[in-house]
């Protein structure tokens, strides 16, 4: 990447090493390395934007190479620091400018996400003009809005709430509305199991498998600690374990030795009788042992399955029958390194543990789809909810959603990136 001049990637990469090894220096060196090179080829670019006539990508740039110099602590030549101090005016000068325009068109709310999005160019003071001579009147007009928005809530709208409160939070103004609990969305899951067969062998909890996928769906959207029911499941299905034994005569071939041995006197001491080898071969012996080979089989199916605001959501997990074989004796024959033999049997807890993250998945997949249905399709609209806030919250799974644009072009002038960073000083 480095030699592609790909920096961004090469930085990527050695941000990766570096988190798995951060004692390696010569990582460190070549990050340190990467991370000035990306800055520099961000310069260039700045300059060839703005030489380019277009003073607002290049402003883009600009901020971004900003915010890395300062986290990454980037030590620039006196070259380097040449161009910076040149884009920086020419940015300040442009920003100036913008911010002008725009309070005299009156777009209080791109005149405050440009100092959010171009904040290193901001704090740097060359703006201070535009900033002193519209701010006030800007804030007055943000202000405005943020009690116009209040006339749309219901108690119901938490999303458009929490946006609304970001919203008169950037315009320096505080404010509070009578939420009730939000019942269309769900504390959590709450799965009975009633319907899960467990063979008595298993030692598997099917209650703990329901208190997994509970906790693996928790994250999605449908759920929420600003509601109060839960959204009622059921689990179904079977979890089958056998384990079976049968005797197993094991054998072993091992090499020994056919000796011909000869008694005689010691010539030395003739009251003693010693063995004299007379003839040696090679020969093979068989030993048989007792023993036993197990078989353990397995198997699962489950089903997860419920209604979300009247539509269902079902999804199936299971797996073929599967077979593990081991074996057991308590045979002991020392020279031929032959110790008695556990039998190695199925670890059962990462069994169940596997158990339940398919339902998980597909689970989180159908809520998705039942989200964007219910929140992103014009047709369905319910009175308990702002008009907005239907973009509100189809924004929270596709934002680029042609509605959430739509939404947020007509009532902020901004697309919803922009408005992120607006409201939560979230950069593009």
């Amino acid at each position: 990447m480095m030699e592609a001049e790909q920096f961004d990637q090469a930085v990527m990469y050695y941000e990766k090493a570096y988190q798995s090894d951060p004692g390696d220096e010569e990582i460190a060196h070549k990050l340190a390395q990467a991370r000035t090179r990306m800055v520099q080829a961000q310069l260039i670019k700045v300059r060839l934007q703005r030489q380019g006539n277009q003073p607002r990508a290049a402003a883009n740039t600009l901020n971004i190479a900003l915010k890395n110099i300062k986290k990454w602590k980037v030590m620039a030549d006196s070259g380097v620091k040449a161009t910076i101090d040149k884009e920086v005016m020419e940015a300040g000068y442009w920003l100036n400018k913008e911010l002008a325009e725009l309070a005299g068109n009156k777009n209080h709310n791109r005149f405050y996400y440009s100092i959010k999005q171009y904040d290193e160019i901001y704090s740097t003071g060359l703006a201070d003009d535009s900033r002193k001579r519209h701010q006030a009147n800007m804030l007055k007009l943000g202000q405005l809005q943020c009690t116009k928005m209040r006339k749309e809530l219901t108690n119901q709208s938490h999303f458009l709430h929490s946006i609304w409160q970001a919203y008169c939070g950037a315009f320096s103004k505080q404010v509070k509305y009578p939420m009730k609990a939000d019942n269309t969305r769900f504390k959590s899951a709450s799965i009975s199991v009633k319907g899960v067969k467990v063979d008595n062998q298993a030692g598997v909890s099917s209650s703990r498998i329901a208190r997994r996928v509970a906790a693996g769906v928790q994250g999605h959207p449908w759920f929420s600690e600003q509601a109060k029911r839960p959204l009622k499941m059921a689990m179904s299905g079977a979890i089958h374990y056998k384990n079976t034994s049968k005797k197993k005569t094991f054998s072993h071939t091992y090499k020994a030795k056919k000796e011909t041995i000869e008694l005689i006197k010691d010539p030395k001491n003739p009251k003693k009788i010693i063995r004299k080898l007379v003839h040696s071969k090679p020969v093979e012996k068989h030993v048989t042992f007792k023993g036993k080979v197990h078989h353990e089989i397995t198997s699962h199916k489950l089903k997860f399955h419920g209604f979300v605001q009247g539509k269902a959501l079902s999804v199936h997990e299971q797996t073929a029958k599967q077979v593990h074989q081991t074996q057991s004796h308590s045979h002991y024959f020392k020279s031929e390194n032959i110790r008695p033999l556990n039998p190695n049997f199925l670890d059962k807890s990462a069994w169940a543990d596997g158990m339940g993250n398919e339902l998980v998945n597909k689970a989180l997949q159908r809520l998705n789809t039942l989200w964007i249905d219910t929140y992103c399709t014009a047709n369905t609209k319910k009175s308990t909810l702002a008009r907005n806030e239907f973009p509100a919250r189809c924004a929270t799974l596709q934002p680029q959603h042609a509605s959430v644009n739509a939404w947020t072009q007509a009532v902020f002038d901004l697309s919803y990136p922009e408005l992120n960073t607006l409201l939560y000083n979230r950069h593009q």
